[in-house]
């Protein structure tokens, strides 16, 4: 039997993929936080599989990847930048590696996409730990696009979407069958979706606060703008307010009680608390605070961390000023709520919110969404942002709980 039962050119072919990819790449830089991004990054292993060589499908994907890491030569020039004694030449050295690094790294797997099989092989390589630690825009990410509220249902039917996707060049009669009832399905979620609102007593607060850098008077200037953020306007009567990440450069006992004491004398109702991004013993955490009475413990920490950034296992001073990954999230329970926390560059990562599933199910199911996140480094115009807004988007239609979002820019 003929595995291709059409002509089948070797040049179209091969334009035909660099199309696709193309466009699944540039629907992540341009289309901001809305899900075309997000529904568009299925369209990986079809172009992956279109490709009539390993080299066409490199191609391809490094085409999608390049595009979706372009942000991060803006990102790491903004946040390196910042850091005394670092040369700028070194800088954009550092900026380039990493992204075409990153680039080909995530292109790699799909180069060898040339069966469903192998497609399913460089999803989970992409997706998931060693690689999935910068594996940014998965086409998993269109499973809450296409099949909200559905959780692990959804994702499954996502999985077969990719597998369909991936053969329909050679058996276009059964994959397009198989695509349709899909289709039919998805649009059957969407109508019926309506997403839940947001607790009326919790609220997301934006700030805009430059790093300390260990600069004490900046600290305590820091210290005094989240006050003055957390008690503007009728801000001061919310049960619960939400704070981006990394605003406090570390949870020591003088940081605690500066903060609880201020919430004290600002007014701020005994039944509110205070959720703030901190660096909390080593990690990127969220900290809990009411009037005069810190919480020590960090109600969250976060399962992943930027390697490059404030992740730096390679450096010997990395116990003193880098942070690490907890690896496993887990939700915490708060005001009645079970909140699941994601925390900045973990918000693009397939497998934190693979976590976020896993705790799905049971009486630890998490009811809100956390999504903190710290973009002071990001030039006008860097695309990163929104990204990682789109990506929790996604996720979050799939997990089917509210979104509450709080940015420091």
């Amino acid at each position: 039997m003929n595995r291709y039962p059409f002509h089948r050119d070797t040049v179209m072919d091969g334009s035909i993929s660099i199309a696709v990819a193309g466009l699944a790449g540039f629907a992540w830089l341009h289309a901001g936080p809305d899900l075309a991004g997000p529904a568009l990054s299925i369209l990986l292993p079809l172009a992956c599989a279109l490709a009539p060589s390993w080299r066409a499908r490199l191609l391809a994907a490094l085409l999608y990847y390049g595009q979706c890491s372009w942000p991060v030569l803006g990102a790491i020039e903004g946040y390196w930048n910042t850091a005394a004694g670092t040369a700028a030449p070194h800088i954009v050295l550092l900026a380039l590696g990493a992204w075409i690094g990153a680039s080909l790294l995530l292109a790699t797997p799909w180069a060898f996409a040339s069966t469903w099989p192998r497609a399913l092989l460089a999803l989970a390589l992409t997706a998931l730990p060693p690689l999935g630690l910068i594996g940014w825009e998965s086409p998993l990410n269109a499973a809450g696009v296409f099949f909200p509220n559905a959780g692990w249902v959804g994702l499954g039917l996502t999985v077969i979407a990719i597998v369909l996707l991936a053969d329909l060049p050679r058996y276009r009669k059964h994959s397009g069958t198989g695509l349709m009832l899909l289709a039919l399905v998805a649009i059957a979620l969407n109508v019926g979706y309506c997403p839940l609102p947001s607790p009326p007593d919790w609220l997301g607060v934006d700030t805009h606060i430059q790093p300390a850098r260990w600069n004490v008077g900046r600290e305590i200037a820091n210290w005094q703008a989240i006050l003055a953020d957390g008690t503007r306007g009728n801000r001061g009567s919310e049960p619960v307010l939400v704070f981006g990440e990394g605003l406090l450069d570390d949870w020591w006992p003088g940081t605690q009680q500066y903060i609880a004491d201020g919430m004290q004398f600002a007014g701020v109702s005994h039944d509110s608390t205070w959720l703030i991004g901190a660096s909390a013993y080593g990690y990127d955490a969220l900290v809990a605070m009411q009037p005069g009475h810190p919480i020590r413990r960090p109600q969250s920490r976060a399962a992943a961390v930027l390697i490059g950034g404030d992740w730096l296992p390679w450096s010997h001073s990395a116990h003193i000023h880098g942070l690490r990954p907890v690896w496993w999230q887990h939700t915490f329970e708060l005001d009645g709520q079970r909140v699941w926390a994601s925390i900045c560059a973990e918000q693009l990562f397939s497998w934190t919110w693979l976590e976020a599933l896993t705790a799905g199910h049971g009486p630890a199911a998490p009811t809100l969404i956390l999504a903190v996140s710290n973009a002071w480094w990001a030039p006008p115009g860097n695309a990163a942002p929104a990204i990682q807004a789109a990506s929790t988007a996604a996720w979050g239609r799939l997990i089917g709980v509210p979104v509450i979002s709080a940015v420091n820019r």
